[in-house]
């Protein structure tokens, strides 16, 4: 618990145009977009209405590229299917490839606190194949393992002592007792921590303890974030006359960002997320119409994490084979039949809190410098004091890392890691 408070208070490209003809963001990810809107309804929905929410579509879409690096058949082709629903404009393996790279070598640089973990265990027996593990790791960062699953407790006990050992103890568990059974067969890992340095830090002299309001009932205290700075940001409509303010902020080493969607009202964020599942072009437009300008921005520190099962979700996408006993052809991992996937547990975490590379400083010179010479316009104000929506994403190939909703914005100090 220690080594997870001390990580989370550790001290752009340019955006899409709109295309004229069809009124969309001419963005080199909507695939990705879709995938990842897609998933997040259905996640969200498993986790209830009124709770705070993160997954990270792209861990996931790892987890499944390790599972189809070892299928075959028709399993390899449903697998494959939804994973080039993750990206658009080239090879769903390069891609992918390529984030995890940007992500680890941020890492390397101290622009953020990472911890990545990606693992597939099997039932003792038979080895995998070596050319398998050797992909896998290469290229997606896998980790392949076994475990006698017909001993549960020391089977449960072997796979969080593997991700305590590879998210440097920022999980402390992934499978809960129970879970585990002698049928067990596949059971996939993937687990996502992020803490990013801002470009601009906030001053953390300037936060204040200010009202969060829940719902339009009940309200909480929470320590609120506060600076003017130029960042991307506009305001839309979404619904009838609702509009909603949103506003990236980018992380240091400018590869990454974390946009904000604020609606309007107390509880706008249910016809938002109504309106972005129906409407998921409307994501990338929005991003693609974003435009620097002076904002004042008041933002809730905040700590989120989640644990999914994300077997049914993904099988409801396309990938159903993968978790049949009857249909699951995963030969290429080893020669015996009867592998599919038990279970699929992903684990996401995003903190966020003042500070930047520089350490505490104010960020009034953060973003991009405004250039126009017309007269000054009134500073907008955005201030996060009611539930909203957030993404991070690569401002390198425009594909979302995470995507979660704050409801109540819990702090370090009130959270401990999943399990």
């Amino acid at each position: 618990m220690r080594r997870f408070l001390s990580w989370l208070t550790g001290t752009r490209a340019p955006s899409p145009e709109q295309n004229p003809a069809t009124g969309e963001a001419d963005s080199p990810a909507r695939g990705n977009t879709r995938f990842t809107l897609d998933l997040y309804a259905q996640l969200k929905d498993c986790a209830g209405p009124y709770e705070n929410v993160v997954c990270s579509p792209f861990g996931i879409a790892l987890a499944l590229a390790t599972l189809q690096a070892g299928a075959r058949g028709r399993t390899e082709d449903s697998l494959a299917r939804v994973l080039r629903s993750t990206t658009d404009g080239g090879p769903w393996q390069t891609a992918l490839a390529g984030l995890r790279e940007r992500l680890i070598a941020g890492a390397r640089k101290d622009d953020c606190n990472l911890g990545l973990a990606n693992g597939l265990w099997a039932p003792a027996g038979p080895p995998f194949l070596k050319e398998l593990g050797e992909t896998v790791a290469r290229s997606y960062g896998a980790d392949l393992k076994q475990a006698d699953f017909s001993q549960e407790e020391p089977a449960r006990a072997l796979i969080n002592q593997w991700l305590r050992e590879a998210t440097r103890q920022l999980f402390d568990a992934v499978v809960a007792r129970g879970e585990l059974a002698p049928g067990t067969r596949l059971v996939s890992i993937n687990t996502l921590c992020f803490k990013g340095y801002w470009a601009a830090p906030f001053g953390a002299q300037q936060t204040l303890d200010e009202p969060f309001w829940v719902n339009p009932h009940t309200k909480i205290i929470a320590p609120m974030m506060w600076q003017r700075g130029t960042f991307p940001y506009r305001q839309f409509l979404f619904h009838f006359a609702d509009r909603v303010q949103m506003l990236e902020i980018p992380y240091a080493g400018v590869e990454f960002s974390m946009v904000f969607l604020l609606p309007e009202g107390i509880e706008g964020i249910i016809e938002l997320e109504r309106t972005l599942g129906r409407q998921k072009g409307k994501l990338d437009t929005w991003l693609g119409s974003l435009r620097s300008q002076e904002v004042d921005v008041a933002l809730p520190k905040f700590t989120v994490g989640s644990r999914f099962q994300c077997g049914d979700t993904l099988a409801e996408m396309g990938a159903s084979d993968a978790f049949s006993r009857e249909d699951a052809d995963f030969t290429g991992m080893r020669a015996e039949r009867g592998l599919f996937v038990s279970h699929m547990f992903h684990q996401a975490l995003v903190a966020i809190d003042e500070y930047g590379m520089d350490g505490d400083r104010a960020g009034s010179d953060s973003g991009t410098a405004r250039t126009d010479r017309t007269a000054p316009r009134p500073i907008p104000m955005f201030r996060a004091d009611h539930p909203f929506l957030f993404l991070i994403r690569d401002r390198v190939s425009g594909q979302i890392v995470f995507m979660g909703r704050v409801m109540n914005p819990p702090v370090a100090s009130q959270i401990t890691p999943v399990l």
